[in-house]
């Protein structure tokens, strides 16, 4: 027995040593599974969530706040991903400070996702979330690393077009909208937005359809030198009516964001031609004297139709003889005689109105005068 008796204590101290350290592991990075985690996890998430917000708050409102929360007391550190422990200690890397994240505004009712892409050519983890039925990209590892240098909500609730600056992904989630971006929901972009609608405007107003703005240049606010910013004034601005003259309705304004270059290009409505009519007598008689028909003046018939009404988009006429051998039209409407006869001066509508109307014009020879006795 004394044989076996150092063996057999050997190995209760290798057993006490092994079950000492799995305690200490279970205890300081608590499993992801189990039903003990998910009891911990639900708790400790809807604690923070019941001390820090109240039914009456937005979900913006709520989502701000738990991205504040989890800044203010986390901290990071590499490999670091589970959310629980994430929440209990206040450790995380940029996985656990998404999956933290996903945690509590599950608990506040706000949906959710983590994303895995790149930073510039790092591996990273952020989430997606849904505001008033819209997704937004947010990153809050970014957001506290960088809040001395950028700002700490800069990264919050960005476009899929802000993102792309900085991250690449794979999703099916389109996240579009501009109007829970923090800087936008905040009213820190009014007096640019003001700045360039007011230019918009008026250029648009003075009948441009296509023009650039520069959206950095002197008197441009200062928020206009941040491409995020831009992106979403860009985003704001987009489609917006403005008057345009000539016409009864607004014309819409298409943008496109080229570094600090704005292209505005400006749609106005299609106005179809409603009436077509002759602007003098339909019957024209021209007097030849001889046979030089070239020695005719030529009828200018281009402007002799009213259209209506006067700002009709496509006022551009076709126009054909019935019989050249009498005289020939151009598509300015200028009428040149080649012979004797009759033949019909017709213009037509080229918008889809299929409208038309027609000059009848006889040329004949002139008659000699006879003198008196």
């Amino acid at each position: 027995m004394r044989k076996w008796f150092p063996m057999a204590l050997a190995l209760v101290l290798c057993f006490m040593t092994a079950s000492c350290a799995v305690a200490v592991t279970a205890d300081t990075h608590p499993k992801t599974s189990g039903l003990l985690a998910i009891k911990s996890l639900n708790s400790i998430s809807w604690r923070i969530v019941r001390d820090n917000t109240n039914p009456g708050m937005s979900q913006f409102e709520k989502a701000v706040i738990l991205y504040d929360w989890l800044i203010d007391h986390t901290v990071y550190r590499g490999g670091v991903t589970n959310p629980y422990y994430v929440l209990r200690y206040g450790e995380a890397s940029c996985s656990g400070y998404a999956n933290a994240y996903s945690a509590l505004l599950a608990r506040a009712g706000i949906q959710s996702r983590v994303i895995d892409g790149r930073l510039y050519t790092q591996g990273h983890s952020w989430n997606m979330i849904k505001l008033g039925g819209k997704w937004y990209h947010v990153d809050v590892r970014m957001g506290d690393h960088l809040a001395e240098t950028e700002g700490r909500y800069r990264r919050f609730c960005m476009s899929d077009e802000q993102a792309r600056l900085y991250y690449s992904y794979h999703t099916k989630k389109k996240a579009s909208s501009y109007s829970d971006n923090y800087a936008f929901r905040t009213g820190q972009l009014e007096n640019s937005l003001a700045y360039v609608r007011d230019i918009i405007a008026s250029r648009v107003g003075a009948g441009e359809k296509l023009f650039i703005v520069n959206l950095t240049e002197s008197g441009a606010s200062p928020e206009m030198n941040d491409p995020f910013n831009r992106i979403t004034v860009k985003n704001a601005l987009q489609n917006l009516l403005y008057a345009y003259p000539g016409i009864p309705d607004k014309a819409r304004t298409v943008l496109t964001l080229t570094d600090n270059l704005l292209l505005v290009s400006v749609k106005v409505p299609f106005y179809r031609i409603r009436a077509l009519a002759l602007a003098m007598p339909a019957d024209i008689t021209v007097e030849v004297e001889g046979t030089d028909f070239s020695a005719a003046i030529p009828l200018e018939l281009g402007d002799k139709f009213l259209i209506s009404p006067t700002y009709a988009t496509q006022q551009k006429l076709y126009w054909n003889s019935y019989r050249e051998k009498t005289a020939v039209v151009d598509q300015n409407g200028k009428v040149r005689i080649t012979g004797f006869g009759t033949t019909l001066i017709k213009a037509s509508t080229v918008d889809g109105s299929k409208l038309s109307r027609a000059y009848k014009v006889t040329v004949r020879q002139k008659r000699a005068e006879t003198g008196g006795t």
